[in-house]
C-alpha cells in the first residue's frame, strides 16, 4: 500500500471521460444512427466492438490530438461493419461533424457531486487531466453543477503531449502548488495510471470507464475501485 499523505498540502487530480462523465451510450447511439442510415443495422455488440477499439485506440499512442484518435476509431468501426472505403469516410465525417452531440447528451456518473464534495470537505485541492477540449469540459461541469469544485483544468489545449506522457499531471500539480508526492490521480483507462505514476502520483483505477480490470491490473495502480465513490473512500483512508 502507498505511503500515507499528511493534511499539509494535498490535491486529487481526476480524469473526465469515463471518470467523472459516462460518454459512451452517447457515443453508442450517434454510432447507431449513422451506420443504419448508411443500410447497417447495429448488432448487439456493437457497444463491445466500439468499446473495444476506442481502446486500443486510446492506448496505441497518446501523442495523438482527439481529433485523430476519434477519426481512426470511426473510421475502424465504419469498416468493420462492412461499409466501403468510400462510405466509411462518409460515416465518419458524419459522426465527426455531430461530435458535439455526445457531451450534450452526457450525464455525470451519480455519485460525482458528493464524491468531489467529499475530498473539498477534507482539504484537498481538486484538478481535472483530460485529452478533451477545455469548451466541452467546462460547459459540461457547469451544466451539472460541478465545475466550481476544480482549482486547475488541464486540457489538451493546454499541453504538448497527451497521455500516457506525464506532462498535463505535473503542470495540473504545479499550478495547485502541490508536489506530486502528495497527490492522487483518478482515471479510468491505462494511460491514465501510466501518465499518473510517471508523474510520482498515487493512482486509482476506476472501473466506470471502458477498460477491463486485467488492462488495468497490468499497469499496477494502487488501488482499483468499483467507482468515483469507491475511489475517494479508499484515498480518505490514506490521509492520516
Amino acid at each position: 500500500m502507498s505511503s500515507m499523505v499528511s493534511k499539509d498540502s494535498r490535491c486529487v487530480l481526476l480524469d473526465f471521460d469515463g471518470t467523472i462523465v459516462d460518454t459512451m451510450p452517447a457515443l453508442y447511439e450517434l454510432v447507431r444512427r449513422e451506420l443504419s442510415v448508411r443500410g447497417v443495422e447495429a448488432t448487439p455488440s456493437l457497444e463491445e466492438q466500439v468499446a473495444g477499439k476506442l481502446l486500443d485506440e486510446a492506448v496505441k499512442d497518446g501523442q495523438r490530438s482527439g481529433a485523430k484518435l476519434v477519426f481512426s476509431l470511426l473510421w475502424q468501426i465504419g469498416r468493420f461493419s462492412g461499409l466501403s472505403r468510400i462510405k466509411t469516410l462518409g460515416f465518419t465525417l458524419a459522426c465527426l461533424k455531430q461530435i458535439k452531440i455526445i457531451y450534450k447528451n452526457s450525464r455525470i456518473f451519480p455519485d460525482v457531486p458528493d464524491s468531489l464534495h467529499q475530498l473539498s470537505k477534507h482539504g484537498f485541492k481538486l484538478g481535472l487531466v483530460t485529452m478533451a477540449s477545455r469548451k466541452d469540459v467546462e460547459a459540461l461541469l457547469r451544466e451539472h453543477g460541478v465545475l466550481g469544485f476544480f482549482e486547475v483544468i488541464i486540457t489538451r489545449n493546454d499541453v504538448k503531449k497527451g497521455k500516457p506522457h506525464p506532462e498535463g499531471c505535473l503542470k495540473a500539480c504545479n499550478e495547485l502548488q502541490v508536489p506530486p508526492k502528495s497527490g492522487f490521480y483518478i482515471g479510468d483507462l491505462p494511460t491514465d495510471i501510466v501518465a499518473g505514476k510517471k508523474a510520482g502520483l498515487k493512482v486509482v483505477a476506476v472501473l466506470t470507464g471502458i477498460a477491463p480490470r486485467k488492462w488495468l491490473e497490468a499497469v499496477s495502480p494502487d488501488y482499483i475501485a468499483e467507482n468515483l465513490s469507491d475511489a475517494v473512500d479508499w484515498i480518505l483512508m490514506q490521509v492520516t
